[in-house]
């Protein structure tokens, strides 16, 4: 699914334009430093945006999205930057799993490393890589994208409180004879285990329960994911949507 289908219209416009309020932040804190610093760096954040490497379906989404950025933004301030980018931290929070929202405001503040390092102060950019204002700007900037616990949902993930359920008395039914289910391919990359799982998984970023089990039974249904972390949860916790990356999860048989 694609991530900008989760954002509004306008939310959307703000989480696009990430990337040029970091570097507006970086501009003002630069006040009227010399034309060719200015071009270089410019040049810098194009570069930096073009060539950026990532596995992040969000961050992708964002690098190809040609929409036009804010009029606001071409003369900011470096405060009026910053609570732009408070704005995108808290949206990032609200709307997506944790794994994706770390993995923007990665891209966010390797954007102003490359930017602020790019060229050194002075009239030919020479001299120390970062002014003051530049040093001050990157700790605005990275304390406003602080990585907070996500509340955000996807399709086929929820989020949802802890409640007790009574305890039922064992059946004394016989127990009835299933036909065995018949073996299933083991996905590339999956370890194979015992008769009760058809692989172990490890998670990697980007993923959700929900591309998870439809990478393994075809379909990421709730049904579906939900066997995965009904049978995961004690690694996982309470909330299915804070998988992390690196965990294993043993994928169960239907």
């Amino acid at each position: 699914m694609a991530k900008k289908s989760l954002f509004s219209k306008s939310e959307w416009q703000l989480i696009a334009d990430g990337p040029e309020w970091v570097f507006a932040a970086l501009s003002a804190a630069d006040g009227n430093a010399a034309l060719g610093v200015k071009s270089k760096e410019s040049k810098a954040f194009k570069n930096v945006v073009s060539d950026y490497s990532t596995r992040s379906s969000l961050v992708k989404e964002v690098i190809a999205d040609k929409l036009k950025p804010a009029k606001e933004i071409k003369d900011a301030s470096v405060s009026e930057a910053n609570r732009a980018l408070l704005k995108i931290n808290a949206l990032l929070s609200d709307k997506l799993i944790q794994s994706d929202a770390d993995a923007y405001r990665g891209f966010l503040k390797d954007i102003a490393e490359s930017v602020a390092e790019a060229v050194g102060e002075g009239l030919l950019g020479v001299g120390e890589k970062l002014s003051a204002n530049e040093e001050k700007t990157l700790k605005k900037i990275d304390s406003a994208l602080v990585s907070k616990p996500s509340k955000g949902t996807e399709a086929g993930t929820i989020t949802f409180k802890k409640t007790k359920t009574a305890t039922k008395p064992a059946s004394k039914k016989p127990a009835m004879r299933r036909t065995p289910a018949a073996p299933r391919k083991v996905i590339d990359g999956a370890e194979k285990v015992s008769s009760k799982y058809i692989a172990k998984h490890t998670v990697e970023s980007g993923e959700s329960l929900s591309y998870i089990a439809k990478k393994y039974y075809d379909s990421g249904s709730r049904e579906n994911w939900m066997k995965i972390y009904e049978e995961n949860k004690e690694l996982i916790g309470d909330n299915p949507n804070m998988i992390q990356p690196g965990q294993i999860l043993k994928i169960p048989r239907l």
